[in-house]
């Protein structure tokens, strides 16, 4: 949570991050910095990602983060929480360094004249510039929507070659991890982690790899259609 200026009274900026891009997917604004706040950035973030469970929340040790209310509303969503250490603002850097940004690059020095005109800069902020304009070094100088579009592209080129090609045996891509959507439990996990500027080397690797270890299997390991048959 940050505070700007708006021409009478402070307002109070919450905003939540996703850390595979660096995607700014809720934020909400308030004259009170309270639960009541960060419960809405929350709420709109776990909105706009469809609604995922079990993933992790990481902020620091604010009374607005640690509060019943703000406890509550993760335990709703099914989101683990995870706090910085006392005193060590380096967990909670990549939210520190967006703020940064806002304000060296967006806010006036001397703030706004109203409250609903630094609503709707910061929107404009966020929406317009930092995830559609504005180059992240942690994706590779690309902004956070296209990483995040090209690794959508890439993961689905990987599922439709990789969708047949479960092992069975020691190997951790076994029968027992095998997924609905043609990834492994283990491998899905790692894949989604991979949110760096090598993305697009690792993920062709990973289809060769996994091209690789399925032709070299006989038809009777596979755990699911074992008679599939590569096309050419």
């Amino acid at each position: 949570m940050t505070y700007i200026w708006t021409g009478k009274c402070w307002a109070y900026l919450a905003v939540v991050l996703d850390l595979f891009a660096r995607k700014p997917v809720g934020w909400a604004m308030s004259t009170s910095p309270d639960s009541a706040l960060t419960v809405k950035a929350l709420q709109m973030a776990w909105e706009l990602r469809g609604k995922p469970t079990d993933v992790a929340f990481h902020s620091d040790q604010g009374s607005h983060y640690t509060s019943r209310r703000y406890r509550q509303a993760l335990w709703r969503c099914r989101i683990k929480q995870s706090m910085s250490r006392r005193g060590n603002c380096w967990d909670n850097a990549p939210m520190e360094r967006f703020f940064r940004s806002l304000k060296t690059e967006w806010v006036p020095t001397k703030g706004y004249n109203s409250f609903s005109e630094a609503q709707g800069a910061i929107i404009r902020y966020i929406t317009g510039y930092y995830s559609a304009i504005r180059p992240h070094w942690y994706n590779g100088s690309l902004t956070p929507n296209e990483s995040e579009r090209l690794y959508y592209l890439q993961s689905n080129a990987v599922a439709s070659i990789s969708w047949p090609l479960h092992l069975t045996g020691s190997n951790p891509l076994s029968s027992t991890n095998c997924r609905s959507d043609g990834y492994t439990a283990s491998s899905f996990s790692w894949l989604s982690t991979a949110g760096n500027h090598h993305r697009n080397v690792v993920m062709l690797n990973i289809a060769a790899r996994f091209w690789r270890r399925w032709s070299q299997q006989p038809a009777s390991t596979l755990c699911a259609q074992p008679t599939y048959k590569p096309n050419g």
